[in-house]
């Protein structure tokens, strides 16, 4: 498939077209070939599908968008969009697209691109995670718990910063939220904080967690299955 063995994240648009974000650029599959678009001297960590045809994708020390055209994708940086003290970019982990707003989750900020203007939030502390649930904007900050964020503000969650450990996601249910933490701990989020879920089986080291169609959860784990 003509790419690198580390595969990051998967979108895929309304055609069927599959795009990945590898080590060694852009991949694109149709279905039947492979294609991949560079980024120059840049690995791809993140990508998301957004509207006008726009692939937006992150990795290292490099934000920005390819464009369908008839010779094929064009990449588009959008480093040049924020104040240059902003422009240091280490690593591009996340790419979260709520209605027409993207946002750009790198190692130390959270970046907000909406209407052809990149806006860096003011954060209030160290963001570990970010999420889109339900079209919500949920973010994690170490030692502080969880904050969802409205007009640009982080209001704070109650009785969410006793939870030291990463959370990898935060799935809707019925009446809340579940959220599946790195060590292998499933929470319900409701309005007087967490309250744990007993599990019969250790589900070990999760990467990640996604609800399906059935209303079943799945869960992939680094080490158990």
């Amino acid at each position: 498939y003509k790419g690198s063995i580390q595969n990051w994240s998967f979108d895929q648009d309304n055609s069927g077209i599959l795009y990945v974000a590898n080590n060694n650029g852009l991949l694109e599959f149709d279905g039947e070939k492979w294609t991949k678009h560079f980024v120059p001297s840049v690995r791809i960590r993140a990508v998301k599908v957004g509207r006008k045809g726009r692939i937006f994708v992150g990795g290292q020390g490099q934000i920005g968008y390819f464009t369908k055209t008839h010779n094929g994708l064009i990449f588009t940086s959008l480093l040049n969009k924020l104040p240059q003290e902003n422009q240091g970019i280490s690593e591009t982990w996340k790419i979260i697209k709520i209605d027409d707003i993207i946002y750009f989750q790198t190692e130390s900020q959270l970046l907000k691109f909406e209407n052809g203007k990149l806006t860096p939030l003011n954060l209030p502390g160290y963001l570990r995670y970010a999420f889109n649930v339900n079209n919500k904007l949920f973010t994690q900050f170490y030692n502080k718990g969880l904050y969802e964020v409205v007009n640009n503000e982080f209001a704070q969650i109650n009785e969410t910063e006793i939870l030291s450990d990463d959370i990898v996601s935060i799935l809707p249910k019925t009446d809340g939220y579940f959220c599946f933490t790195k060590s292998g701990q499933v929470y319900e989020l409701k309005d007087s904080g967490f309250v744990q879920v007993t599990i019969p089986i250790k589900l070990g080291t999760i990467n990640t967690a996604l609800k399906l169609q059935s209303g079943d959860f799945a869960i992939g784990t680094q080490n158990n299955g």
